[in-house]
């Protein structure tokens, strides 16, 4: 009983017990916590352009006007450095030489709220160019575009927007995502200069390879089935093109293949044999069959993995569409130099219907 009262005691002083008062304190709510403003000539870049600039917080005129709430609340404001930003009392801030400085908007009983600036000059972008201006994707698939402008410090932003956002997304750090199959184009701009993208998302179609005949290669010994076994359908991996031995014939190999008709080629699988000696494939596509010619264009390489013999299938899909006729596949690199086999090549081309 006693140790119950001692309990009940001490829980009574503690309700009793008054704790300090603690203040809650609040600053007036502005629209713009940190801006740029970019002063000098502005190349008369459109509305749309200047205003979408203003969303990301990039004032491309110089100037920026702030507001603060709630719109009964009487606030004053003050900068930090005028000689970089000065802010009238109704919040405009206007750049005046290049520099940071912070805005300050008070208000009685409130504490003040913090707007850093940046000041810059605009440096007009003259020209770009893009890393890429014909991309072919798959639905769920991504990538990034990178963007050089001239001069190479140029202001921004960089505007990017696509026609057909079901088909193709992009981001404003120019990832391009791919959504469903069709056609679309993405424009970036940058100031008054504007160039486009060409965006694909096909769906993959696996090419009928009867009637496909090999029409120029380097070099093929005799055994496992030459040179015709990489386009027979034959999938065993004892049936495969090797590379002539006795005497050793030296990298690069090759082998060009007459598909018979014009194909948009968006995916390439090779399958080797077992052995893992095969490193590196290369596929090109052109209108002609002369391994020299100067108009193959390269669609894909890819590398197997190393050590991992038990990898014969390697799936290399393209990223930009390129068509052609004729199929270039080069074997320029191996594990056991300098001998490879190769047991099929396998074709998807894109279809957009």
């Amino acid at each position: 009983m006693k140790i119950f009262n001692s309990i009940l005691v001490i829980s009574l002083l503690l309700g009793c017990a008054k704790y300090p008062d603690y203040e809650v304190t609040q600053t007036p709510y502005v629209d713009y916590t940190s801006l740029e403003l970019y002063i000098g000539a502005t190349q008369n870049a459109d509305s749309y352009y200047v205003e979408e600039a203003k969303r990301r917080g990039m004032f491309i005129e110089g100037k920026a006007q702030i507001t603060a709430s709630p719109d009964n609340l009487n606030v004053s404001w003050r900068s930090e450095d005028e000689n970089i930003a000065k802010v009238s009392q109704t919040g405009l801030v206007e750049g005046v030489s290049e520099g940071l400085t912070t805005v300050f908007v008070s208000a009685e009983g409130m504490e003040a709220a913090r707007i850093n600036i940046r000041v810059r000059p605009y440096i007009p972008c003259t020209n770009f160019n893009l890393a890429r201006t014909n991309v072919l994707l798959f639905p769920k698939g991504k990538l990034q575009i990178y963007v050089s402008p001239e001069p190479a410090n140029a202001s921004g932003p960089q505007m990017w927007t696509s026609s057909n956002p079901n088909v193709a997304t992009v981001y404003q750090d120019g990832i391009i995502t791919g959504n469903s199959v069709g056609l679309a184009e993405v424009k970036v701009k940058i100031g008054n200069v504007e160039k486009t993208i060409s965006v694909s998302i096909p769906k993959l179609v696996q090419c009928n390879k009867t009637g496909w005949t090999v029409v120029g290669h380097s070099d093929a010994h005799t055994e496992g089935g030459g040179i015709n076994a990489i386009i027979d359908g034959n999938y065993a991996t004892n049936n495969y093109w090797h590379s002539m031995y006795s005497p050793n014939a030296p990298l690069p190999h090759w082998a060009i293949i007459d598909m018979k008709e014009n194909t948009d080629v968006a995916r390439i699988v090779t399958r080797r044999r077992g052995n893992g000696d095969t490193k590196t494939v290369e596929y090109y596509v052109g209108d002609e069959d002369n391994v020299n010619s100067t108009t193959w264009k390269k669609v894909v390489q890819g590398t197997y993995p190393s050590g991992q013999n038990s990898v014969i299938d390697l799936t290399l899909d393209a990223t930009e569409l390129m068509s052609g006729r004729y199929l270039k596949l080069v074997v320029s690199d191996s594990y056991r130099t300098p001998f490879t086999a190769i047991t099929e090549v396998d074709v998807y081309r894109a279809v957009f219907d």
